[in-house]
């Protein structure tokens, strides 16, 4: 495997860290069915784990906590680092967390390193409420984002995005985009990623899936924004 091979499995294996809570979490994923039928404990099962016993390679407390950091970072760069990422590009950049958020990602997305649902609720004339999910890169390709980034243009629900929801008229419109296959299960809507085939889970109350990690965004101009980012695979070189 070439230098730079190792380097691109590095960094996949450091952004799958997104999909456990904490340590523990990491720990209980290495458990094999056998561990709880002869150790007396959780804690025992996790001993074993760490110990590297479940795995060619078993990461430390330290060393786990430190690369999951950095795979947050990818996916959400800190605001000092976002706002600098496009100002070259546009010269000015809205101030809005929203806009801040989605330019950070511009770049990722267009290279097909990343793919992100934007979920928006907002109250649209005449006090109707309009809540959708959005295909970001999607609508990147098709539309001319310098006016959104710039803050002249205010980012709007369209019917032919993945959802569009009318919470008056009890409308629903639902759509394949580019990136994302919408799928009605028992518990809910899921996403269906149409690169990797993986299952992007918008349930706030449970994680949104392997590869994937959302972040809620807190903005003025809406009554709720949230992001699903869902990191693609890296073929090897």
């Amino acid at each position: 495997m070439t230098e730079k091979a190792v380097l691109h499995h590095q960094k996949e294996a450091d952004r799958r860290l997104l999909q456990y809570k904490d340590y523990n979490d990491y720990l209980d994923s290495l458990r094999q069915p056998i561990d709880l039928k002869y150790l007396e404990s959780i804690k025992e099962c996790r001993d074993i784990a760490e110990a590297g016993y479940r795995s060619a390679v078993t990461l430390t407390y330290k060393e786990f906590n430190e690369r999951l950091e950095e795979a947050k970072k990818m996916v959400n760069p800190p605001v000092k680092i976002r706002k600098s990422l496009h100002k070259t590009l546009f010269g000015h950049i809205s101030e809005d967390p929203l806009i801040v958020a989605l330019a950070a990602r511009e770049k990722r997305i267009r290279l097909g390193d990343l793919a992100t649902i934007i979920f928006i609720r907002l109250e649209h004339k005449n006090n109707t409420e309009i809540s959708s999910y959005i295909d970001y890169g999607h609508r990147l390709f098709k539309e001319n984002w310098i006016p959104y980034f710039e803050g002249t243009k205010f980012l709007m629900p369209k019917k032919t995005d993945l959802s569009y929801y009318n919470w008056r008229s009890n409308t629903t419109y639902i759509n394949k985009s580019k990136n994302f296959t919408p799928i009605a299960k028992s518990t809910g809507l899921v996403f269906q990623c149409n690169g990797d085939r993986m299952i992007v889970n918008i349930n706030p109350y449970l994680h949104p899936g392997e590869n994937s990690d959302s972040i809620r965004i807190y903005t003025n101009k809406y009554l709720q924004v949230m992001l699903f980012d869902h990191i693609l695979k890296i073929k090897l070189i």
